[in-house]
Formats: C-alpha cells, structure tokens, sequence
C-alpha cells in the first residue's frame, strides 16, 4: 500500500480526469457493473455500482495498455465490501501491476500460460479425471479460464475466497494454480460418477 500512502490524492484526481478520448473499455465496464453480484439483493448492489464503476475506469486511466478485462470487476467488487474506494482501487493496483504479470490481462497470454499449466498439471496429477472428461465433451479450459480471469473472486465462499486471497497476497500468482488443483481434488471423485 505505499502507492496509497504516498499519493493520496492521485486516485481522486485520476478518477476526476475527463479524457479526450474514447476508451471502449469504459463501454465494457457499464455493461458487466450490473452482471457483478447476481444473486445479491438489487438495493445492496446498488450502493456499489458508482465505486466499481469509479475503481475501474480509474484503474484503465492508469493502466490504459491493460485496460478492462471481464471478470476485473469481481475483483474490485468483492474489495469494495471491505474496503473504501481509493483502498480497494491501490489493492486492485498492486494485483495487477505487481502480484501479476503485466501481460496477464492485457492480452491474456498470463492467463493462457497459467491454463495450459493448470491442464498440463491435470494430466499429469489426474489422468483418469481429464480422460474422462474428454469422454464426456467436457471442456476443462471454460472453468479454469473463468477461475483465472476472476482469481477465484466469484467462485468461493466468502470464508475460503478471504483464505486464498490473504495467501495469493503472500505467496503470488501460483497460489491461483494451486487453488484451481485444490478444487479439483476436493470433488475429484464426484466428477469421476458424474
């Protein structure tokens, strides 16, 4: 959090800067605001949607050559439960300037390395799970991609997702991977009888 200590009115006056431009990342955003919380009460979600939109159109301000991916604003979302604005938005900063890679949004190669990771790993730890899912049709790459992009922020209860994101802060991008093995082992065998 130094960015924050050091700058604390950086946030608000990129926030505040109009640009000159159109970004259809700004687009994106106004479209996904809503998609974020589905199951939650309206009026709850309400009180959200102007600090999201804020957090993420700030943070493609900052960081025009990353942008706006789907799945950021259930990162900034789940942070804004917890955290203020301009906290969630130097959270939100440090994930993916420091924690990630910088191409891991901007053009998903991070994203697609840590797939093709995740189902080389697979193969290797589960070869009877991955040929049986190749029976079954079922394409692997959909969940991990969903769990990669969102980094677990909309799969997990609040209990487990507060567990993987105090060690993701620690530890790194891996625990990302680890997690994703993790859940296929806990149901492992339930996925073999489905």
């Amino acid at each position: 959090m130094i960015n924050m200590e050091y700058n604390r009115n950086y946030y608000f006056q990129m926030r505040d800067h109009n640009l000159e431009y159109p970004n259809p990342c700004f687009n994106q955003i106004e479209l996904d605001l809503y998609r974020t919380f589905p199951n939650d009460d309206p009026a709850m979600v309400e009180k959200f949607i102007d600090p999201m939109r804020n957090v993420l159109t700030t943070f493609v301000k900052r960081n025009p050559t990353i942008g706006y991916c789907q799945g950021m604003n259930f990162i900034v979302g789940t942070l804004l439960r917890h955290l203020n604005e301009v906290e969630s938005f130097w959270v939100f900063v440090s994930i993916a300037e420091n924690i990630l890679p910088l191409d891991y949004y901007s053009d998903m190669l991070g994203i697609l390395v840590d797939q093709k990771v995740f189902e080389e790993l697979l193969k290797e730890k589960y070869p009877k799970l991955v040929s049986h899912m190749q029976l079954c049709n079922y394409q692997l790459d959909l969940i991990a991609f969903q769990w990669l992009v969102t980094l677990f922020f909309n799969s997990l209860s609040a209990d487990a997702m507060q567990f993987v994101f105090s060690a993701f802060l620690l530890k790194g991008q891996k625990i990302i991977i680890k997690t994703a093995l993790m859940i296929i082992d806990y149901y492992v065998h339930d996925i073999l009888k489905t």
